[in-house]
């Protein structure tokens, strides 16, 4: 983790060490879709969405970038972590507009 997922998670570097994936994944979404984990078993990259819990409670979403590392002779997850409230927020306001537009143009297809 870096000083930007400390700051977005509200968590210290030291509570974070301390944490794993699951602690923070709300929706524990690798564990849920083994096909993903048999995806980068065999050497490949995922990416997917999933919700992180910040220290206060509060859900975050986030894309995942992800795939398998050999460290120590052991597997590792590596992993790195977007914040995408602002795409988020943006799509919101793109799907308000699109059903605007689309009252719009039921109520000139009346007329």
């Amino acid at each position: 983790m870096n000083q930007r997922a400390c700051e977005s998670l509200g968590y210290t570097k030291e509570e974070l060490l301390n944490l794993s994936v699951l602690d923070l994944d709300i929706d524990c979404y690798l564990h849920r879709h083994p096909k993903l984990v048999r995806t980068m078993q065999n050497g490949g990259n995922v990416i997917y969405e999933t919700h992180y819990r910040c220290k206060g409670g509060v859900r975050m979403p986030v894309e995942c970038r992800a795939r398998l590392a050999n460290w120590l002779e052991e597997p590792h997850y590596i992993e790195f972590v977007s914040d995408i409230t602002l795409r988020r927020d943006f799509e919101k306001e793109i799907d308000k507009s699109k059903e605007a537009l689309e009252k719009t143009r039921n109520l000139l297809e009346m007329r």
